[in-house]
């Protein structure tokens, strides 16, 4: 799990020698590691977005863009720290293109000082992997400013799922389940809409997410 990942690696960096020269004394041998950390920590970890800041909100070290070293970002730890035991859809960059990743935070202290790790994995691989695995399907994530295209006169079936984003997946084949039981023929398209701001619902159980299938 997410948190387990997250909780190894920050009790392996508060124990680390080089990470402490590298934020407490500035050596240059070691602020090279620092640079490099995220990105090696990130594959060796299966995450898809990692960054170390320290408690003003600087970033230290970023695996999936290494350009953002020493970029001031302290609004992501703070959103994601609304919702604690929680992961929450966040949208970021890396070299080659965006990235929908479901993040959660953690924290470590070094010296009497904290230092936070934000780890994500992509959201398509977590929420739709296994659903999609030997089906013709096409999916797309629907977020606050995108919207799916939809082809004119299709029909589309929608409901909404309250629970954490982690239960989608079982969402998804009561709902698809529920179609074909009524005798409808889901088509390849569907998406989501989420309805919840989880920095205002700090509950990830009255999270609400709409789901649209669209029909032959």
């Amino acid at each position: 799990m997410l948190a387990a990942r997250l909780a190894a690696l920050g009790s392996d960096l508060a124990r680390d020698n080089r990470f402490r020269l590298a934020v407490l004394q500035s050596q240059p041998a070691a602020r090279s590691y620092l640079l490099d950390y995220a990105g090696h920590a990130m594959h060796l970890s299966g995450l898809s977005l990692l960054q170390v800041q320290d408690s003003a909100g600087r970033i230290l070290s970023s695996g999936h863009f290494r350009n953002e070293f020493d970029q001031l970002q302290p609004e992501l730890p703070r959103l994601l720290a609304a919702t604690p035991g929680a992961m929450t859809l966040v949208r970021t960059r890396t070299a080659e293109a965006p990235l929908l990743a479901l993040a959660r935070v953690d924290s470590f202290r070094v010296a009497g000082r904290r230092f936070s790790l934000v780890g994500g994995i992509g959201a398509e691989d977590r929420l739709f992997g296994r659903l999609a695995e030997g089906h013709d399907l096409r999916i797309t994530l629907v977020y606050p400013g995108a919207e799916p295209v939809e082809s004119p006169g299709a029909r589309v079936v929608r409901t909404v799922y309250t629970g954490p984003y982690e239960r989608l997946g079982e969402a998804w084949g009561e709902f698809i389940s529920r179609l074909e039981a009524a005798g409808y023929r889901p088509a390849a398209q569907l998406w989501e809409r989420y309805l919840t701001d989880p920095a205002a619902t700090p509950d990830p159980a009255d999270y609400q997410t709409e789901l649209n299938r669209t029909l032959i």
